[in-house]
């Protein structure tokens, strides 16, 4: 960014977007307002107009990834709000596609941990009323297995499904990111094939 832009006022949302990269690059270790300041062409000053110190900057980091992430997987459940099958089914690629598209994010939010971790008590997911990515993804699943005969209904056999169903979509996003898969062609036709030959639209279409 150059100084044009930062007297148009968009220095703040430079600083989170900029900063999301130098944290993921130099760790918290080696992390500084001067650095990034630096890296977004401005004084060593002008950081401090917006954040008063780097906790606060990095709590608006948090909270600009986890609102984007959420918005995305929300719009699947309002698209799609009778069909819980299809609910879930775009849910799951727009979660690969959102952290495929936006690796950055990916890396801040679950190598760097920054998220929450998805804590299970009694045989259910603490917290699973709140709107983080997860809990967003743990409700759709939810009602999805509910809607199906052919699953057990037990508690904790429900938990194991939601976080199977979690890690098929979280794995699929970080073998693509890190190349460990390489496609041919759209990547979302391959992500779109493997949903719907997972064990969970098998039971669905079984019923």
């Amino acid at each position: 960014m150059n100084n044009q832009s930062y007297h148009h006022g968009r220095l703040k949302e430079e600083l989170i977007d900029q900063g999301i990269k130098l944290l993921n690059r130099e760790g918290y270790e080696n992390f500084s307002l001067r650095k990034l300041a630096k890296l977004c062409g401005v004084s060593h000053a002008a950081p401090y107009k917006h954040f008063k110190n780097i906790d606060e900057l990095i709590e608006a980091i948090t909270q600009k990834v986890l609102t984007d992430f959420s918005s995305t997987l929300f719009s699947a459940i309002e698209k799609y709000s009778t069909d819980y099958a299809l609910q879930l089914h775009k849910m799951g690629k727009k979660y690969v596609q959102f952290m495929v598209e936006n690796p950055e994010y990916l890396k801040f939010l679950f190598i760097n941990r920054n998220t929450p971790p998805v804590s299970i008590k009694d045989s259910s997911f603490v917290d699973a009323n709140s709107n983080d990515p997860f809990s967003i993804f743990a409700r759709t699943a939810s009602n999805f297995f509910d809607s199906i005969d052919s699953i057990d209904s037990n508690p904790d056999s429900k938990v194991t499904y939601i976080l199977t169903m979690w890690s098929l979509v979280h794995g699929i996003s970080e073998l693509i990111i890190n190349n460990s898969i390489v496609l041919e062609g759209d990547y979302m036709e391959y992500v779109d094939k493997m949903l719907l030959n997972s064990i969970f639209y098998k039971l669905k279409n079984q019923e």
